[in-house]
């Protein structure tokens, strides 16, 4: 989501307009959403209400990726889009 302090802000702008012009779809993982949420009330919301916008589950293979890389401390809000990304 947007962070004024992220180099890669217009990358991300820009893959958010082209979906919302149909050029395709953005998946964002629950987990991360429910993290992001906790730091901008409304965001899961807002995000659920998207149609080119594409829910990842926190499925079984998930909690084994996001078990691991919390032992290698990485942060809640990150876990899932890792494994997400892998």
């Amino acid at each position: 989501m947007y962070d004024p302090k992220d180099p890669f802000n217009e990358a991300v702008a820009a893959f958010y307009v082209q979906a919302s012009d149909g050029l395709g779809d953005l998946y964002t993982p629950v987990l991360s959403l429910t993290a992001g949420d906790t730091d901008r009330p409304g965001l899961l919301g807002y995000i659920k209400g998207l149609r080119f916008i594409r829910i990842e589950a926190f499925d079984t293979d998930a909690w084994v990726t996001a078990t691991e890389l919390l032992r290698f401390g990485h942060s809640w809000a990150a876990v899932h889009a890792i494994h997400a990304a892998q």
